[in-house]
């Protein structure tokens, strides 16, 4: 009786072992020539299909850049070409005040990456040391905070600046970036940086003689420079591209920011806009951050695809 259920059950395994054994070779069969031309067509018409959905605004905003007046408002005939590029319009709109535009937003960037990473960097850490009496409460309340909308934090930062008097003057440049310094989202990258050293690093350096500022500035910040840099492209590009809280700030003032500045490029005296120098200031605008992306592309993308880890440095 025993030697039969063990027949059984071996004529079992080997239906199965036979059955797997078709299905693996059925997967690495190859394919016929008809399916494999029609699949890479397939995929190619889909490249090709997303792609244009996706370049072909920034080839009508070049396009316009480039027409007269009468083409990019014409509401009969949609010209995909200009007649005869009009390469003042670029001109005009540099004579708006760009450089200055970009002067105002590389510095207000600078210093909010800057104080940005001083401020998240330590609370990050701060929160990474071991447990102590309120951590967690605290730790709570701050995450609490990423949960709030940054429309609604508008009207008390609006207040916070006026009540200092920083809307007037030189000083509306801190107004422009003191309320954005600390971001519970980078410190929480930070904390989780921090915590991913292991601790026999920190009790090596402790071991051959580091203090606690020396084990800080000599191994965890070398360990984070990932996250770090992660931290400082965000910044970077959210500080350069935000325009809500700067056209607030800087209603019926001369300094203007990038994308102010794009907002009131184009207009003429009669408050008319003129489309094409418009768009060619989008286009300025838009040249140096993709400047800086393309240089920077591989540390760019390395950053991001390691964010919130420690590396060693």
């Amino acid at each position: 009786m025993l030697k039969r259920k063990l027949q059984i059950q071996q004529k079992w395994r080997s239906r199965l072992l036979n059955k797997n054994v078709e299905k693996v070779s059925s997967q690495v069969r190859t394919k016929s020539l008809v399916w494999l031309i029609t699949s890479n067509l397939l995929k190619l018409f889909i490249l090709v299909f997303f792609g244009a959905l996706v370049l072909f605004p920034f080839y009508y905003m070049i396009s316009n850049s480039l027409m007269t007046n009468r083409e990019a408002t014409d509401t009969v005939t949609t010209h995909l070409f200009p007649e005869s590029p009009q390469w003042g319009n670029y001109k005009s709109a540099f004579e708006e005040g760009y450089w200055w535009a970009i002067m105002y937003s590389f510095l207000i960037a600078s210093i909010t990456i800057i104080l940005k990473l001083v401020v998240t960097i330590m609370l990050g850490y701060a929160f990474s040391l071991k447990k102590y009496r309120g951590k967690k409460a605290i730790w709570v309340f701050f995450l609490s905070l990423m949960m709030l909308p940054e429309v609604a934090l508008l009207s008390g930062q609006y207040q916070m600046v006026v009540n200092l008097g920083w809307q007037y003057g030189a000083n509306v440049i801190l107004g422009l970036f003191i309320p954005f310094i600390a971001s519970v989202f980078s410190a929480v990258m930070f904390k989780n940086a921090f915590e991913s050293i292991p601790d026999r690093m920190r009790e090596s350096a402790m071991v051959d003689g580091a203090s606690g500022l020396g084990y800080f500035f000599r191994v965890a910040l070398p360990m984070i420079k990932s996250t770090t840099l992660t931290v400082t492209i965000l910044t970077a590009f959210a500080a350069w591209n935000s325009y809500m809280w700067p056209a607030l700030l800087l209603q019926g003032k001369d300094i203007q920011t990038i994308p102010t500045w794009v907002f009131k490029t184009g207009r003429n005296s009669d408050g008319d806009m003129i489309i094409p120098v418009r768009m060619a200031g989008t286009v300025l605008a838009i040249i140096p951050m993709l400047a800086v992306y393309f240089i920077f592309r591989k540390r760019i993308m390395n950053a991001i695809s390691r964010q919130g880890t420690a590396t060693k440095g």
